[in-house]
């Protein structure tokens, strides 16, 4: 709500208390004396909105409540043609509502994660995990459903999911890191998420940590992303002989001992401490949120991550380090795409409609404040 002076804001949240919409909480502070503030919550009472989460492989559709609360889960498989993405994200839709005796209509909307470079337009620059360049699947979804999409970073999603969905909720400034099929952040200042110019901030996975390393799909070579991502990895065991179907496997043999993921897991930590002592360093974010696979892993790394940091980093800036586990780590109901729906929906210049108005009831923002009425 920054571009709307102070008073419209206190109109427009004093609407939405009205309405069940939102409510209020004690706000937690990042640091500091003083009391806390009071801020505001989404009630989960105000509707539903779908998340929508790309997969080099698959479509998750996550059905969920304005608080984040999963009502249903759906699978699909990743369309092969690249132009039936929007038919198939849809289609997906469609069977999400019908399983859970809903209709499309009542959404309020639908938020789309990509692994990849994701403009503010909603054109996907570059997912090399997808495979996409200048591909735009919010205007393919747009084009077969009325519900408001919106469209971001995965990492952003995760984020978000972390501003949004925790309650109560915080002004506190962290990075998270999502590691999956690739690498990536969502960083943020003072409870903002920070796009950056073109919304490609925290593209930490193809930062260079070693010369003449593992070829990366990006295309280069040396890359964070090629060392520790959860594909990556799967790539570097399986080439040493070791017999896994999924990351999970990888970590319960790291929780186990198995000695043949000693040199391996050495070359993970180095890897993992280098990228996150160098992306710390540029952000000053010494609050990093593991999410992903770098999660899953965290608990059986953390003292020797913590050894290698001590080489890689400043020293007043690892006094302040802390890891903490992200709510975004449940594959099965990932959140980010919710979060995403939600950020695009309570903008309130982020539609051109009053946002939170059920799809028949849609006015635009400038009518509304033309003529006086209240959302």
């Amino acid at each position: 709500m920054s571009e709307a002076d102070k008073s419209t804001v206190s109109t427009v949240l004093r609407e939405f208390e009205k309405l069940g919409l939102i409510e209020r909480v004690e706000r937690r502070h990042s640091g500091g004396r003083g009391r806390p503030s009071e801020g505001y919550a989404i009630s989960s009472a105000g509707g539903l909105v779908v998340g929508v989460n790309l997969r080099p492989k698959e479509i998750r559709l996550v059905l969920a409540d304005l608080a984040g609360e999963p009502r249903a889960v759906l699978s699909r498989p990743m369309a092969e043609n690249v132009n039936d993405i929007g038919r198939s994200i849809h289609a997906g839709i469609v069977g999400l509502m019908i399983s859970a005796g809903l209709e499309e209509a009542t959404l309020r909307a639908v938020g789309i994660t990509v692994p990849g470079l994701v403009q503010t337009d909603g054109t996907v620059r570059h997912s090399p995990n997808l495979d996409w360049s200048n591909f735009n699947p919010k205007m393919q979804l747009m084009s077969e459903t009325e519900v408001p999409v919106f469209i971001g970073n995965n990492a952003d999603g995760a984020a978000l999911g972390e501003i949004l969905l925790k309650n109560p909720p915080s002004d506190r400034s962290f990075m998270l890191v999502l590691c999956d099929s690739g690498v990536g952040a969502g960083l943020v200042y003072n409870g903002e998420l920070c796009r950056g110019d073109g919304g490609f901030a925290g593209e930490i996975g193809h930062q260079k940590i070693m010369r003449g390393g593992r070829n990366c799909i990006c295309g280069s070579h040396g890359c964070l992303d090629a060392h520790v991502s959860n594909r990556s990895m799967m790539a570097i065991v399986c080439e040493a002989g070791i017999e896994v179907d999924e990351f999970a496997d990888i970590v319960r043999l790291v929780e186990a001992g198995d000695p043949r993921m000693t040199g391996i897991m050495k070359d993970y930590i180095d890897a993992m401490a280098m990228g996150l002592a160098n992306s710390v360093s540029v952000t000053g974010l010494p609050d990093v949120v593991l999410s992903g696979g770098m999660a899953a892993m965290y608990p059986h790394i953390e003292r020797q991550l913590h050894e290698a940091l001590k080489d890689l980093i400043h020293p007043q800036l690892l006094v302040d380090l802390r890891f903490t586990v992200g709510m975004e780590e449940n594959r099965e109901r990932p959140l980010g795409g919710v979060a995403i729906a939600l950020e695009g929906c309570t903008g309130f210049a982020a539609l051109e409609h009053a946002p939170w108005a059920p799809p028949q009831q849609r006015e635009p923002l400038n009518s509304l404040a033309t003529s006086g009425e209240t959302l």
